[in-house]
């Protein structure tokens, strides 16, 4: 009597679907060999395909963190101010100035104490548009 050998055993490469079902089995924790066994593959392929989808940002993130000095000094010497600031903020070093968009764009210039008249004919609070104090309206 011969025996057929499974269909799958030895083949090395998975279907996208495969590949695909692989991970999912994975994150709900069953063993390479479990997904082996679910998949009719040897759990070295299994094992293989696990491995080129281990997540390395925490790592990358650790070696970052490793080097921010060395990096920062990098940065500090080659890069425009712009990509210096950048860099530093996504290094968490210098975090990037929020804009409060409620005063973008306004000026404002008090006289006097806030709260107090400055005069019979002022009021504390004087509203001036910057565009008619310049000669040809432009934006100062």
């Amino acid at each position: 009597m011969k025996v057929k050998p499974k269909p799958n055993r030895g083949k090395s490469h998975l279907s996208y679907p495969e590949i695909g079902l692989a991970l999912k089995l994975r994150e709900e924790g069953l063993t390479q060999t479990e997904i082996g066994q679910r998949l009719d593959r040897d759990t070295s392929t299994i094992c293989d395909l696990l491995a080129n989808f281990v997540d390395t940002r925490p790592l990358a993130t650790k070696y970052l963190q490793h080097r921010a000095m060395s990096f920062a000094r990098k940065v500090s010497q080659d890069a425009n101010v712009e990509e210096s600031l950048e860099m530093l903020d996504r290094l968490e070093v210098v975090p990037k100035r929020q804009i409060d968009s409620s005063q973008a764009g306004h000026v404002n210039i008090v006289i006097g104490m806030p709260g107090h008249p400055i005069g019979p004919d002022l009021s504390p609070s004087v509203t001036i548009d910057l565009h008619k104090l310049t000669d040809d309206h432009q934006p100062i």
